[in-house]
């Protein structure tokens, strides 16, 4: 009976530990290292990158700083929320997304105060189509926090992969925030992480089974209620940084 135990033992061990190992390196190869490649960046000096494009670009509602290099966005009423499948919100800032593993970095001065403003990060195919990391407000979702959040959506096929996915804002940091959406092609996921200080991260919800995509981007939305909102949301962005693991680089 021993050697029974003791064989079937050893064959799970044999069956686990190629599985450890694949596992493991999924994470290595989607973990942020020193020797990763930096494959876009933008700064906002002087005007945008030529490689980004507008979808629904409403002039008057952005700008860029000379004196510090903020893009800034001022957030109009349309929303990627129960819209349809052709994006509906105004000025989302887009790029073609990198093949295989990759993440990207924003660092965004932002403070919404108004129910389900919010302004963010997307990895993006359509409205019904995308993952987002996002400062939000929401009263009722985050009363602690006095409304402020982070909050991350999924949506495939217009039906939400995430439930539940806010994290009261703590009240003692300002307005300035970094946010970052990685990308696994090893198991097709989605993480989205926050920063206050952009040394020190915290991870706040992976995506698995991640739905299509094909552009990369930031935005901002007063997405308002029936009621409207008394003010518009002013969304601040430092940079947009892409990243590519020197495994997968060009």
């Amino acid at each position: 009976m021993n050697k029974r135990l003791e064989r079937r033992g050893n064959i799970h061990l044999t069956i686990m530990i190629p599985v450890l190992v694949i596992a493991l390196a999924i994470l290595a190869a989607c973990s942020i290292s020193s020797t990763d490649s930096i494959i876009f960046r933008d700064d906002f000096e002087g005007e945008l990158n030529e490689d980004w494009f507008w979808v629904n670009e409403d002039p008057s509602r952005w700008s860029i700083s000379d004196e510090k290099g903020w893009l800034s966005i001022t957030a109009d009423n349309s929303s990627m929320l129960h819209q349809s499948e052709i994006i509906g919100q105004t000025n989302v800032l887009v790029l073609p997304a990198p093949e295989d593993d990759f993440t990207l970095t924003v660092k965004m001065d932002t403070q919404p105060a108004e129910d389900f403003q919010q302004a963010g990060i997307y990895i993006i195919e359509d409205g019904f189509d995308y993952v987002a990391i996002l400062v939000s407000f929401c009263m009722d979702c985050s009363p602690a926090s006095g409304g402020e959040q982070i909050e991350m959506k999924a949506v495939r096929d217009n039906q939400p992969l995430l439930a539940n996915t806010y994290i009261p804002k703590p009240p003692d940091f300002g307005s300035e925030i970094s946010l970052r959406l990685a990308y696994c092609s090893g198991d097709n996921s989605i993480t989205g992480f926050y920063s206050f200080d952009g040394v020190d991260w915290e991870e706040a919800f992976q995506v698995r089974d991640a739905p299509p995509f094909d552009k990369v981007g930031l935005s901002a939305t007063n997405s308002p209620g029936p009621g409207g909102v008394q003010r518009d949301l002013i969304a601040r962005f430092d940079f947009f940084e892409l990243i590519k693991p020197a495994t997968t680089s060009q």
